[in-house]
C-alpha cells in the first residue's frame, strides 16, 4: 500500500536498499497520473522522447519518474508498513546516505530518516535527513493487504490470514505463510530472511544456511539451528 503523508514531513526508515523506478504521465486536463496511452505498447517508450515531439504529440501531460522503495513509516498508532514514491532529488539524497553510512560500518536499515517537501509547483523541494539509529524496526504494522493466490500451495504450508501477528513480509501485498514446524522465524531472523531475498544473486540451499547464521550472529548476535533454517529456506526464500 502506497503512504499518503497528511503533512509535509514523517519519520521512516528503509526496508530494503533496492528502489524501483516508476514512470508515469501526468494528465493537465483530468488531473491524474497515467500509465496507458491508446496506440503506445509501453509508456516507458514515452519515457526518453526528445522534448520537442513529446510536446507535440502529448501537449496536455508531463513525464513524471518516482522511486519506489519500501519503508516503516513511524506513526502514532506504531510503525507501519508503506510504500512511497520519491522524487529523484529525495531519491539521489537517500542513495548518498546508504553510501555515507555503509562507509561507517551502519546498516542503513537501522537509521530513522526525516523526509520534508517545502515550497510548490516548480519551487518544490524534497529534503532527506538521518535523524537517528534506533535499530531495525520492529513488530511492523501491516496495511489492509490484498492476498494473491500463486502456485498451488505445499502440504507442510498453510496460509496466515491473522493480522494479529505481523511479521515483516517477503514483498508487499503478500502474508508469510504459518509453516508447520517448531516454531516460525522471529523478527530478526525473518529480517535475515527478507535480506536473503533481495541480495541480487541466487543462493544454493548451503549458502543460504551459511549466510543466514553468520547474518543472525553479526547483527543479532545469536545463531538459528540448521534443520530450522533448511525449512525457512524452502519455504520463505524459494516461495
Amino acid at each position: 500500500m502506497f503512504y499518503k503523508p497528511s503533512g509535509s514531513e514523517f519519520f521512516f526508515q528503509l526496508l530494503s536498499l533496492e528502489a524501483r523506478e516508476d514512470f508515469s504521465l501526468w494528465d493537465n486536463t483530468a488531473k491524474k497520473y497515467i500509465r496507458q496511452i491508446e496506440g503506445v505498447n509501453d509508456i516507458n517508450d514515452i519515457k526518453f522522447m526528445k522534448k520537442d515531439l513529446f510536446m507535440q504529440k502529448y501537449p496536455n501531460f508531463a513525464k513524471k519518474t518516482q522511486f519506489v522503495r519500501d519503508i516503516a513509516v513511524h506513526e502514532n498508532k506504531g510503525i507501519v508498513q508503506y510504500q512511497y514514491g520519491f522524487k529523484k532529488t529525495a531519491e539521489d539524497q537517500i542513495k548518498q546516505f546508504i553510501a555515507n553510512v555503509r562507509v561507517l560500518g551502519v546498516n542503513p536499515l537501522v537509521v530513522v530518516l526525516k523526509y520534508r517537501k517545502t515550497g510548490s509547483d516548480l519551487q518544490t523541494t524534497h529534503t532527506i535527513t538521518a535523524e537517528q539509529n534506533v535499530g531495525l524496526p520492529q513488530g511492523l504494522i501491516q496495511p489492509v493487504l490484498q492476498p494473491l493466490v500463486q502456485n498451488p500451495i505445499p502440504q507442510q504450508i498453510t496460509p496466515s490470514l491473522s493480522p494479529n501477528k505481523p511479521t515483516p513480509p517477503l514483498q508487499q501485498g503478500f502474508e508469510l505463510p504459518k509453516v508447520n514446524v517448531a516454531r516460525e522465524p522471529t523478527t530478526n531472523e525473518m529480517q535475515v530472511i527478507q535480506w536473503a531475498v533481495n541480495y541480487p544473486d541466487k543462493l544454493t540451499e548451503e549458502k543460504f544456511i551459511e549466510g543466514f547464521n553468520h547474518s543472525l550472529k553479526k547483527n543479532f548476535g545469536t545463531v538459528t539451528e540448521e534443520a530450522l533454517v533448511r525449512v525457512w529456506y524452502k519455504t520463505y526464500y524459494l516461495r
